[in-house]
């Protein structure tokens, strides 16, 4: 076990369960992967019945164990630009959220009034086509 040479290198490890009440888990789940397997647990059990009528009891069992466990494994080393999946979530959400034209002076950007949406050249040379005409 490797230890730190400063306190913000704790951060970048995750939060990880090892205990419940007095109960020790003969392994460790980071917060990530509990909400992995929690949710897709609920998801299976809530369209069980989509997909469970053509299974035997054995083989809905197995599907409801197996693909929760085998998520929450992949959350665990899932990476996408050195980011963990909580990291991701944050980073996409904040992405979607945040306005379309971008942030300026801590507001969102709004073009002035009267001004039109395209470049100025292209304003120019269509202000002068017409005057021609």
């Amino acid at each position: 076990m490797s230890h730190g040479r400063n306190w913000t290198e704790a951060l970048r490890f995750p939060l990880v369960l090892g205990k419940l009440g007095r109960w020790t888990m003969p392994f460790t789940l980071a917060l990530t992967q509990l909400a992995a397997f929690i949710g897709s647990f609920v998801a299976l059990l809530v369209t069980r019945s989509a997909w469970g009528a053509f299974l035997p009891g054995i083989a809905r069992l197995t599907i409801l164990i197996a693909v929760p466990s085998t998520l929450a494994w992949a959350t665990r080393y899932l990476r996408l630009e050195g980011r963990g999946l909580a990291g991701i979530l944050v980073g996409y959400g904040s992405y979607y959220l945040s306005p379309k034209r971008g942030i300026y002076k801590g507001r969102p950007y709004r073009q002035p009034r009267g001004q039109a949406h395209h470049a100025r050249g292209e304003r120019r040379h269509r202000l002068a086509f017409r005057s021609a005409a």
